[in-house]
C-alpha cells in the first residue's frame, strides 16, 4: 500500500501520492510493475510442459473416473483455443500496427491469414496440424 511504499523509501505519503501524479513516475511504476508479472509468467511458462503432460495424461488414461477426463479435455480445449484466439489477436494488432490495414477496414482472422507470406501460411498450418495430432492422440 501507499503508506508502507513511503515507509520503505524514507518519504511522505502525501510526497508519494504527488509523485503518483506525474506522467513519468505512473510509466516508470507500470514498467516496473511489467518487469515483476514477466518474471512471474516466465517461472511459470518453464513449468507449462509438464503441466500439459500431465493434463494429457489425465485424459488418456481409462483409469481414472470420467469427471475427472472430462475435467482434463475440457482444460486442454479451452486453453487450446484461449491460444489460438490470443495469436490471432497478436496478428491482427501486428496488422493494424503496421499500417497495411486501413481505419475503417474490418479485420479478423481471415484478414490475417491472407496477409500471411507463404512460409509464414505453411508454418500455421503445420502448427494447425501438430495441434490437432496432439490432442487426438490418447
Amino acid at each position: 500500500n501507499v503508506e508502507q511504499a513511503a515507509q520503505a523509501v524514507g518519504i511522505g505519503v502525501t510526497t508519494l501520492r504527488r509523485w503518483m501524479r506525474h506522467p513519468q513516475f505512473k510509466r516508470e511504476y507500470l514498467q516496473a510493475r511489467r518487469q515483476g508479472l514477466a518474471q512471474a509468467t516466465a517461472r511459470l511458462q518453464q513449468s507449462s510442459g509438464p503441466a500439459a503432460s500431465t493434463l494429457l495424461k489425465l485424459k488418456a488414461d481409462p483409469a481414472m473416473p470420467p469427471n475427472i477426463r472430462l475435467r482434463a479435455a475440457d482444460y486442454v480445449l479451452k486453453h487450446g483455443l484461449k491460444s489460438l484466439e490470443d495469436d490471432d489477436l497478436e496478428a491482427r494488432l501486428a496488422l493494424l500496427e503496421s499500417g497495411e490495414v486501413g481505419r475503417h477496414e474490418a479485420i479478423g482472422p481471415a484478414d490475417t491469414r491472407r496477409a500471411e507470406s507463404p512460409p509464414a501460411d505453411r508454418a500455421r498450418r503445420r502448427k494447425g496440424k501438430a495441434v490437432v495430432s496432439m490432442l487426438t492422440k490418447q
